[in-house]
């Protein structure tokens, strides 16, 4: 039997890279749009209920956590990011931007389920390393002109600061900031915000 792809992702609950998910009572369905004759049912409440943080799981996947080293470009460095989800939006965020090499210092589990989710899947498009401490970054990509987004007497606006290549975007944890960080070397930067926040 011939299925009609438009008619099969018309229907699905959710469309994740080509995969369409759809939950027919008390089973998932999950077909490759690109081989619709290659179609998956799943079903076992005792597995999807045990593995759940949320109600409503249609999807528990299995990944082998891979860390890609970055490579020789632009970077952005999180140093210290402590919450799961806001990491996973921060991953998403800048993919959306276009960078691709994320470097972090000292941060929560990449890979945690509420990583992954946040992420949306961008995590898995990324080259993502982890680091010791900001000086073994540093040695390994001394070329990059580093801008702390710190917020101080030394800092200058972003708009008036001329980025030069490659470049690393270096932001602090969400409650201190880079405070346990020496900046020496870096150029320190803030985003200007309305008089309304």
């Amino acid at each position: 039997m011939q299925l009609d792809i438009k008619n099969v992702a018309d229907k699905a609950d959710m469309i994740i890279n080509g995969y369409a998910f759809t939950q027919e009572n008390k089973y998932i369905r999950v077909l490759n749009l690109n081989q619709l004759n290659h179609a998956a049912v799943i079903y076992n409440d005792k597995i999807v209920n045990k593995l759940q943080k949320k109600e409503n799981t249609l999807v528990i996947g299995v990944f082998e956590k891979n860390f890609a080293k970055i490579k020789k470009d632009n970077h952005i460095l999180l140093c210290e990011p402590r919450d799961k989800g806001n990491l996973g939006t921060i991953l998403r965020t800048a993919l959306g931007f276009g960078f691709k090499n994320i470097a972090i210092i000292d941060g929560c589990d990449v890979f945690d389920p509420k990583t992954v989710r946040a992420s949306m899947g961008a995590i898995f498009k990324m080259n993502i390393e982890i680091f010791e401490n900001f000086e073994d970054y540093k040695k390994n990509f001394e070329e990059n002109n580093i801008y702390s987004f710190i917020l101080n007497e030394k800092s200058t606006s972003l708009k008036n600061v001329e980025i030069k290549k490659p470049f690393t975007l270096m932001f602090g944890n969400e409650s201190h900031g880079l405070e346990n960080f020496d900046l020496k070397g870096t150029n320190p930067v803030f985003i200007e915000q309305t008089k309304d926040v």
